[in-house]
């Protein structure tokens, strides 16, 4: 029988669903069984903030640019993706501590390893990598097409395809 069971919220899309199905699996390996609730996608923004509703939930998001913006959105105390809201001041102080450097610098790069190991060990987010877009175009035939989106969902709703390309 399983040790630890929690009410998690679903995002309904087919892709959620079958990762899901394969964290639930993984998880009751160890003892620990999801409970899916399966809301809708619109309803994504209700439930990052208290008053918080299941235990986990999880939603695909694109990262930023630098790791350290990854970082004080998920980990940091106040951050825009920390749902729980969780404060840990060792984190806290490692952020502003890599603020404080130059971006290139090899000693910032070994604080932006301290949060990844901290992050692991206490903060309630986990990764899971799946998949990337990966667009291949002929340059001046397509236009409108983000190169970038921090959810890391595809938007192809501006996209414009020139006249006469081949």
């Amino acid at each position: 029988s399983s040790d630890v069971c929690s009410s998690d919220l679903l995002l309904n899309t087919s892709e959620y669903k079958l990762i899901a199905e394969a964290i639930q699996a993984m998880m009751a390996e160890v003892g620990i069984r999801l409970k899916f609730e399966v809301v809708d996608t619109s309803q994504f923004v209700t439930f990052r903030r208290p008053p918080t509703r299941g235990d986990i939930m999880m939603a695909r998001w694109g990262g930023r640019p630098d790791p350290l913006q990854a970082f004080q959105e998920v980990a940091a105390t106040g951050g825009s993706v920390n749902a729980g809201d969780a404060a840990v001041p060792e984190i806290d102080e490692l952020v502003e501590k890599a603020k404080r450097m130059d971006p290139a610098s090899p000693d910032r790069m070994a604080v932006i390893k301290q949060l990844n190991r901290l992050t692991t060990e206490v903060v309630s987010h986990f990764g899971l990598m799946t998949r990337s877009q990966v667009y291949a175009f002929k340059p001046g035939c397509i236009s409108g097409l983000p190169a970038y989106l921090p959810t890391g969902n595809d938007r192809i709703n501006d996209v414009k395809l020139a006249a006469n390309c081949k």
